[in-house]
């Protein structure tokens, strides 16, 4: 993230992630920003200008615009209900993917604002992570592989 160091769960009193800058010479790690949040931070993933972060306990996801790393920005929250696990997005398709364990899959479409146009729940044994590729969602999970082949009209 920009030069950035993430790292979630760095108290045991309250939930929270921080972010430290590694640009300082005197001190490689100066933390800049500790963000607390309403449930455990489990994941943590940053593209360009936006940062995502995996709640647990049914928190869904926070974005964050983090284009100033100094003063990071809530934008939106979405996902609610579901205790999200690992996070991946893809750009092309705009669509992020949430592994939330027994809860299986979230897939949302999301627009240029970051903004949810459309969502889906795929059913899978417990999730560990999931890609999109070439028109499938590959999902690891605990008894191995599951590949969705995903058609145009879904």
């Amino acid at each position: 993230m920009k030069n950035n160091l993430l790292v979630s769960n760095t108290s045991e009193i309250q939930n929270e992630f921080r972010v430290y800058n590694r640009n300082n010479i005197d001190i490689p790690f100066r933390l800049d920003t500790t963000i607390v949040t309403q449930n455990i931070p489990n994941a943590l993933y940053s593209t360009d200008d936006t940062l995502f972060v995996g709640l647990g306990d049914y928190g869904g996801v926070k974005l964050y615009n983090i284009e100033n790393p100094d003063y990071v920005e809530e934008i939106t929250w979405i996902a609610k209900g579901f205790s999200v696990k690992e996070i991946y997005w893809d750009p092309t398709d705009r669509w992020l993917l949430l592994s939330c364990g027994y809860q299986g899959v979230v897939v949302l479409e999301l627009d240029g604002n970051m903004q949810e146009v459309d969502s889906w729940v795929l059913n899978t044994s417990y999730a560990y992570a999931a890609r999109n590729y070439m028109g499938s969602i590959i999902v690891a999970t605990r008894k191995g592989l599951e590949i969705i082949t995903l058609n145009n009209n879904q």
